[in-house]
């Protein structure tokens, strides 16, 4: 089973027993490792998960398990767990729109768009668009800007802009839209990605319509950062 390893939560995780966190806190977790002090998250502890369900994605309670552990660079750490033999994708809490059930999901995923390329979808009856501006100087992108459209409204926003300093190389690679569908169940796309360009650690964001601003299409609630051994 994959995990995704080595996570530094940028949100407050909060351990009570209800569903929904304090004050409409939106609160990230994986099902992962984690090094000491890094979580506070507890045992038996109710979630939220978006699970892979057949070709599809379904979203449902379950109970999380938190162990000790210390295994290869991690010494006195930490493993979550959940109660379904499926690997979430994410676990979420705080959310007042989400309830269990399938997620209407948008049929492309694990998305790198370089400069000058762009991608359209689909969810419900509207339509969306990815476009990746940047580039230069030779084969270097030292300039870079990923904007989520929409082709229904004309509303248009950034998600991912880079300008690179003196001194500081070509990007690796683009930012990567991991899955898109409506989580919070507003009829619109929400977006979970990771924005890292360099050679370090996953950069997670998760980005939702029903959070956006007068000018946005989404708005980021919700980000953690990974760390090396």
């Amino acid at each position: 089973m994959s995990r995704v390893h080595q996570l530094v939560p940028l949100l407050v995780l909060f351990a009570g027993d209800q569903l929904q966190a304090p004050q409409n806190t939106v609160e990230m977790l994986f099902a992962s490792d984690y090094f000491p002090n890094q979580i506070t998250a507890a045992s038996g502890k109710i979630w939220y998960g978006l699970f892979p369900h057949g070709a599809g994605w379904e979203l449902a309670t379950t109970r999380i398990d938190v162990q000790p552990l210390t295994a290869g660079c991690i010494e006195n750490g930490r493993r979550v767990t959940v109660d379904r033999p499926e690997h979430p994708l994410l676990l979420l809490r705080g959310l007042q729109s989400l309830r269990p059930g399938w997620v209407e999901t948008a049929s492309m995923a694990h998305l790198r768009l370089k400069p000058g390329e762009t991608r359209d979808f689909r969810l419900g009856a509207a339509s969306f668009r990815f476009v990746a501006t940047g580039g230069g100087p030779g084969q270097d992108v030292k300039d870079y800007e990923l904007r989520f459209a929409s082709a229904t409204t004309g509303l248009s926003q950034p998600i991912v802009t880079y300008h690179g300093r003196p001194g500081i190389g070509s990007i690796a690679w683009p930012p990567e839209i991991i899955w898109i569908g409506d989580l919070d169940g507003d009829g619109k796309p929400d977006l979970f990605a990771d924005v890292k360009m360099f050679e370090t650690p996953g950069q997670w964001v998760l980005y939702l319509s029903s959070a956006a601003g007068p000018h946005e299409l989404v708005h980021e609630v919700a980000k953690y950062s990974g760390v090396d051994c």
